[in-house]
């Protein structure tokens, strides 16, 4: 039986809408690797940065803070250091992340508790905050090598992540409400052996509380402390 020459030129034409569908298709799944690759890059870059955020920022709190003999000099050196050790521990694609220069900031945010406030560097406030940031640049750790893309020309891309850590420098304490409701603060951590060691009467006794004045002084007062940050 013979085939009709349209018949034929139906075949022509479905396998060549076939090969265009295919490298469509291919195109699709190369592009979706590599927006997976630098997907995730960008989390483990935002995690590195937020790890080093908060240790940096944990330095900032100083246990001389009650006696007004505070070096910011000296805890922002601190600060720093831990920026770059914490930012080295979480691995970016394998890799080690260093900081660059700039990328850690310590400054003054007037209210933690809003997102919208600003971090002000520089100013006459002391710091109480830390923006790191943590990058894979051509400058920096290096570009993300890209696999598929490099077919369009595109060999490398740049990828970044911020984070900003910040404590309360204004917080006294806390009185549990009378109906039972929860406090909207963050959690309070003891080690096991200071928590034994305050139950059985032992421990550091440097400060005392004046309820008439409403102050801490220096001295003892027969109560163990123990320092407890949220």
């Amino acid at each position: 039986m013979r085939r009709s020459r349209r018949d034929q030129q139906r075949r022509g034409t479905v396998f060549l809408l076939t090969l265009f569908l295919m490298v469509a298709l291919l195109a699709l799944v190369s592009f979706a690797v590599d927006v997976g690759y630098l997907c995730v890059a960008k989390d483990q870059l935002q995690r590195s940065a937020d790890s080093a955020a908060m240790a940096a920022c944990w330095e900032l709190i100083d246990e001389d803070a009650p006696s007004g003999l505070i070096d910011f000099g000296t805890l922002q050196q601190r600060g720093d250091t831990m920026a770059h050790e914490f930012a080295g521990m979480n691995l970016v694609l394998n890799t080690s992340p260093a900081l660059g220069a700039g990328d850690v900031e310590f400054g003054h945010i007037a209210n933690p508790s809003d997102p919208n406030s600003p971090l002000v560097v520089g100013g006459p406030d002391p710091p109480n905050a830390v923006r790191v940031r943590v990058q894979r640049t051509a400058k920096v750790n290096g570009q993300i090598p890209l696999f598929f893309a490099r077919a369009l020309g595109v060999n490398q891309a740049t990828c970044q992540a911020e984070a900003t850590a910040a404590m309360l420098l204004d917080m006294r304490g806390f009185r549990a409400p009378a109906l039972g409701q929860n406090l909207g603060i963050l959690p309070f951590a003891l080690d096991e052996d200071t928590c034994l060691d305050m139950l059985a009467g032992t421990g550091d006794d440097s400060w005392s509380w004046d309820a008439s004045t409403n102050q801490v002084y220096s001295g003892s007062d027969g109560i163990v402390e123990a320092n407890l940050y949220p």
